[in-house]
């Protein structure tokens, strides 16, 4: 909980916005936000995650991966459509 905190702290530094400004700051055209959700995947994939007490179902366990994917093609998709936008 405390490396989490402490990324998101680094991570809001560095963006310049919480993650609502970083929603904020995209659908304003801003790519260099994309940096951010770029970040999140890698912490996703790459960060162990211990085990709580009301842990999810086990298949919820399942979806990371793929809600890590899915996040990549959608701020991809936000990308394309920005960079379309200001031509």
């Amino acid at each position: 909980t405390v490396a989490g905190a402490v990324l998101f702290a680094i991570g809001a530094r560095l963006s310049a916005a919480c993650s609502i400004g970083v929603v904020g700051r995209l659908s304003s055209g801003d790519l260099g936000a994309l940096a951010t959700i770029g970040g999140m995947v890698v912490a996703l994939l790459l960060l162990p995650r211990s085990a709580l007490a009301d842990e999810p179902p086990v298949w919820a366990g399942q979806l990371q991966v793929p809600m890590a994917v899915a996040m990549a093609i959608i701020a991809g998709i936000i990308g394309i459509v920005a960079l379309r936008r200001g031509e």
